[in-house]
């Protein structure tokens, strides 16, 4: 069967169509995966969700009150899961989710589509954290497949505003970013990703200051530092303009 990159929300309507579906939400473990707020690879605390879309109905499960093969126990989901994570040598995020799924094609029965997702709250310097979502569902005819890499409630003090009120103090502005089918050699770049998105200047400043904003002299990415000091030092009157931005020198 065919594959094709698809964005998260394509995948989401299959999920949202099936039967049924098995979600674990927030399990947390201490994992030797990812890297921290300051791009080490440490062990840390990990918050991992798992979404089940079953292609059929557990009926006869839910008719006999009792698991079956329809449906998946999801307290053992849970314990092998954090087991094979917390017991494992150091490993990428994406190693992480192909376990993870390796562990529920072995306990769960046909699936419509699945959604793997890990969080790290201490994966930011200046918000709640940094994940990275993978996704997956089939139509039939085809396997679609969608991977996010995200940063969560950055909070970055900003001088914006219309009124004149606005203009003479910074106050702290909430961003929230996610990068679409983020490519597996920058999953776990999240540091650089906040780095880039805090960053971000006014256009102008940025593009007669450096070429590529986010890349450094050896080709490696740096982006953290970049977003966080070019939104502070932003001059724009509206979010609006200040999100599009943003989003046109992440490009």
């Amino acid at each position: 069967m065919r594959a094709e990159r698809v964005r998260q929300a394509a995948v989401r309507t299959v999920e949202a169509d099936a039967a049924d579906k098995i979600v674990v939400r927030n399990l947390e473990v201490v994992a030797n995966t990812g890297m921290d707020a300051w791009g080490r690879p440490k062990p840390q605390r990990a918050f991992i969700s798992v979404t089940l879309a079953l292609a059929k109905s557990f009926d006869t499960a839910a008719k006999a009150d009792s698991l079956d093969n329809t449906t998946v126990h999801y307290g053992k989901l849970s314990k092998e899961i954090r087991n094979k994570i917390q017991g494992h040598k150091r490993i990428m995020t994406r190693e992480a989710i192909s376990i993870i799924r390796t562990i529920t094609d072995d306990t769960a029965p046909d699936l419509a589509a699945t959604e793997f997702d890990i969080f790290y709250p201490k994966g930011s310097m200046f918000g709640d954290g940094a994940g990275y979502t993978e996704s997956t569902a089939s139509t039939g005819e085809l396997i679609l497949l969608s991977s996010v890499l995200y940063l969560r409630n950055l909070r970055i003090p900003c001088l914006i505003g219309v009124n004149e009120n606005e203009r003479r103090q910074k106050q702290p502005v909430v961003v929230n970013i996610a990068v679409e089918n983020v490519s597996i050699d920058r999953v776990d770049q999240y540091p650089e990703l906040e780095t880039a998105v805090v960053d971000v200047s006014v256009a102008a400043i940025l593009h007669s200051r450096v070429e590529r904003p986010y890349t450094t002299s050896d080709g490696t990415i740096n982006l953290k530092l970049t977003f966080v000091q070019a939104i502070s030092d932003t001059s724009f009157e509206t979010l609006e303009s200040l999100s599009t931005t943003v989003v046109q020198e992440l490009r």
